[in-house]
């Protein structure tokens, strides 16, 4: 069994933190199919989302379900940028960063001081509204 990365020394994490960073810089260049890549960068995309749902639910113990608009603003921002504007891929994901965090902000100060259902369904009612106006966007 693995151990859990906080008993690690700090110099076993920083050679670990090395080798999957060795890992994410060679691994297109392994000449796999645009298939396998496509199926690892949404893999990533998915664990990114799992780790920000167990940090809000398991840490935190809040209940939100809002983590997809944000996700669907990101997605939109970037990609709205980058084929309108025509700007580089990785200016339009920081930009996708700015505007998320804003809404985020947006929505964080009139919820601080709710929790459990109430801020269920706000959280809720905030990623349908998102979700309406990305499928109503011309």
């Amino acid at each position: 069994m693995m151990k859990n990365l906080k008993t690690l020394s700090p110099k076993a994490r920083t050679g670990l933190t090395a080798v999957l960073l060795a890992a994410i810089f060679i691994f297109p260049m392994l000449g796999f199919s645009q298939y396998v890549y496509r199926v690892c960068v949404i893999s990533v995309l998915y664990a990114i989302l799992a780790m920000s749902l167990n940090l809000i639910a398991g840490v935190a113990g809040q209940i939100s379900l809002g983590h997809i608009a944000f996700y669907g603003i990101g997605a939109y921002t970037s990609a709205l940028l980058c084929v309108n504007f025509g700007i580089s891929v990785w200016l339009g994901i920081l930009a996708a960063f700015v505007v998320t965090m804003l809404f985020g902000l947006f929505i964080a100060i009139p919820t601080l001081k709710l929790s459990g259902g109430y801020l269920a369904i706000l959280t809720m009612s905030f990623a349908e509204i998102i979700r309406l106006i990305l499928l109503n966007w011309t």
